[in-house]
């Protein structure tokens, strides 16, 4: 039986390989080649076990059968900056300019859906509704009025999955063609308001 809970420091490098799947090539992209001897997802892993970091995995609920975690989801207020004055450090400013349109496609006020990603072998057994009704019932606890995402147009999977869950496209987000992430025609800044059916349910115990 599949279970859900809030994630742990200890799922750290679970999530990280999940997170990468959900980025499809960003933190390749942003994270290649910076510390010698620590891949990307290493990387990755070192972000997700601190506490103030967007990816975090306090900003995170994960879905485990038994001890293995199968699938996760990233959330955390569309007000916190995605990368900390540390990141900066690490990562050149070149890769954060890249991606900068991406980074703008929020909506002021709401909770921000970052990632979403279920191992292979578990997709299509709606593991990620039930992730997704997490955040929803994470947002109405918390008082937000509306959750926002970003969508890579060409993965139009991803794109029903949302529009599915009550989510609609706001509009446009170009973005610079790069080798590490290969989409073409950018994405779409969607959004889920509290004029949405899908949005009355009762809060998760």
């Amino acid at each position: 039986m599949i279970k859900y809970r809030k994630a742990a420091q200890q799922d750290a490098n679970q999530l990280a390989i999940l997170f990468d799947i959900a980025s499809a090539g960003m933190i390749e992209f942003l994270l290649h080649d910076l510390v010698e001897n620590k891949s990307p997802v290493d990387l990755m892993a070192m972000t997700i076990a601190t506490d103030n970091a967007a990816p975090s995995y306090k900003n995170c609920y994960v879905a485990c059968d038994g001890d293995n975690v199968i699938g996760m989801i990233n959330y955390y207020s569309a007000a916190i900056e995605q990368f900390t004055e540390e990141d900066k450090k690490i990562i050149p400013a070149k890769r954060i300019d890249y991606i900068k349109n991406l980074l703008a496609a929020k909506i002021p006020g709401s909770l921000y859906l970052d990632s979403l990603a279920i191992l292979p072998k578990y997709r299509r057994h709606k593991i990620g509704q039930a992730l997704v009704t997490k955040v929803k019932h994470t947002a109405v606890e918390q008082d937000y009025k509306s959750i926002c995402l970003f969508a890579w147009a060409d993965n139009v999977s991803t794109i029903k999955f949302y529009q599915r869950e009550g989510f609609t496209i706001v509009r446009s987000v170009p973005t610079k063609n790069h080798p590490l992430l290969n989409h073409k025609n950018g994405g779409y800044l969607m959004v889920l308001d509290d004029s949405s059916n899908l949005w009355n349910c009762a809060p998760s115990k």
